[in-house]
């Protein structure tokens, strides 16, 4: 994974822990062609699908996030 998506990938993380944005608007939000590239790149990088980040993920777990 380029340095470049692995900052998309952090975002998109961001994105899925703090809002209940659908896939397809993270990733437009996050440079991504579309929500099942997001998807693909995500896993990759994560080793598990955006869904399964989202549902064991909470706001507190990003101290920078908007409240």
């Amino acid at each position: 994974m380029t340095v470049s998506a692995e900052y998309q990938v952090m975002a998109a993380q961001d994105y899925l822990a703090i809002t209940e944005q659908t896939l397809e608007v993270i990733a437009e939000l996050t440079g991504f062609a579309d929500g099942a590239h997001l998807s693909r790149v995500f896993k990759e990088g994560t080793g598990m699908a955006p869904s399964q980040f989202r549902r064991h993920s909470h706001p507190t777990d990003f101290p920078y996030s908007a409240d």
